[in-house]
């Protein structure tokens, strides 16, 4: 044999007694991703549909920790299905049972880029890095199980949307009627009382204007304005943000509903309340710390000017 061919030869067991060592002790699936079970109590394995209730956590091969499920408020519940590419972590699950124990090996370019939303690698991620990831089975939900626990958490849901909808009603009346407030709604729910009558000229439908305003919850607590006075008084006072009237376009999806219903009902130089029921504001969603689902508005506001 000819020297360069032995080289070459040494050269690729090296290699291969490197990569060996390093994970040797790894087992590699059918479809290629090496997993090592640290610990099988040869519990309930799932099938295909099926959710694994999992502890897990993950990080670089330098032990730097990315990811870890205990900071969730509840455990992590994985799907079993098929794995979509070689060396996909979601293989491991149809491998393990409950209660066991186990450490994969997983590339992270392959892991970031197929298997999350990110469109490239991390920056604090090289190429060709690995990722080690620690997963412990908890316990088993079959399909059928997790069908009637959706059932339920939906059922719970409508209960409590019925039970914020009513208490929102009743405050909106009380609020009302301790203000002494008797202006008639508008046909969408808007209660619009004027406070200076403006001069200028009136917005259409896609006007630009340009709208000083303060914001607040029925108890008064303000949770925005564009006046840096009332900001520092209210304690809601940032100093990188610019305290100007809020430019937008009335009736294109900038601003929620009662706004644009209710600065189209303004002259320039005009000021009104708007008292805005949720359904015309955020609804059932949260915004930002103070308006919780459901909450009914008020807003101060000022026409400053009709743009074009």
């Amino acid at each position: 044999m000819k020297k360069t061919s032995i080289l070459m030869l040494l050269v690729a067991l090296i290699a291969f007694s490197c990569n060996s060592g390093k994970y040797g002790d790894f087992d590699k699936s059918p479809n290629e991703l090496l997993y090592k079970i640290i610990d099988s109590k040869e519990g309930h394995k799932g099938e295909i549909g099926d959710y694994f209730k999992v502890m897990m956590s993950y990080g670089t091969e330098n032990d730097s920790i990315l990811f870890d499920s205990r900071q969730l408020q509840e455990p992590l519940m994985v799907q079993l299905g098929q794995p979509y590419y070689k060396g996909d972590i979601t293989e491991v699950f149809s491998i393990m049972a409950v209660g066991d124990s186990a450490d994969v090996i997983v590339s992270a370019d392959s892991f970031f880029i197929k298997q999350t939303s990110y469109r490239r690698l991390p920056d604090f991620i090289k190429p060709g890095e690995m990722l080690v990831f620690h997963i412990r089975v908890l316990d088993l939900v079959t399909k059928e199980e997790m069908g009637l626990l959706e059932q339920e958490k939906m059922k719970a849901y409508e209960e409590q949307k019925k039970t914020l909808e009513e208490t929102e009603k009743n405050n909106l009346v009380e609020y009302l009627k301790n203000n002494n407030i008797n202006v008639k709604p508008t046909e969408s729910g808007l209660y619009f009382i004027s406070k200076v009558k403006g001069t200028g000229k009136k917005p259409k439908d896609g006007s630009k204007v340009r709208v000083n305003y303060t914001g607040k919850l029925l108890n008064g607590k303000v949770f925005d304005t564009s006046y840096p006075d009332i900001a520092k008084a209210n304690d809601v006072y940032y100093p990188q943000r610019e305290y100007i009237p809020l430019e937008f376009p009335i009736n294109r999806g900038q601003v929620i509903k009662g706004w644009d219903e209710g600065i189209m009902m303004l002259n320039e130089g005009g000021k009104a309340t708007l008292i805005i029921p949720s359904q015309l504001a955020y609804g059932e969603r949260q915004a930002g710390e103070l308006i919780t689902p459901y909450s009914n508005l008020v807003f101060e506001v000022e026409l400053v000017e009709v743009v074009d």
